[in-house]
């Protein structure tokens, strides 16, 4: 990759598709796996408060997620 070249991480594109799916069909069997995705997205960016709060919500609603 040519330096100076600057390449946004997935997590920019696909927090965005999680949260779609977490708020649009919470019973899908991949919503759990959608939110883990969200949190990680969010601690990728620094948002650590932010992460938790999605991480307690994916115990508190998807107890026995896989």
């Amino acid at each position: 990759m040519p330096s100076g070249v600057e390449v946004e991480t997935p997590w920019v594109y696909l927090s965005p598709l999680a949260q779609a799916l977490v708020q649009r069909a919470p019973q899908d069997p991949t919503a759990d796996d959608a939110l883990l995705l969200q949190a990680r997205s969010q601690l990728a960016e620094n948002r650590a408060a932010t992460a938790v709060q999605d991480l307690n919500r994916l115990l508190q609603t998807y107890p026995s997620g896989d």
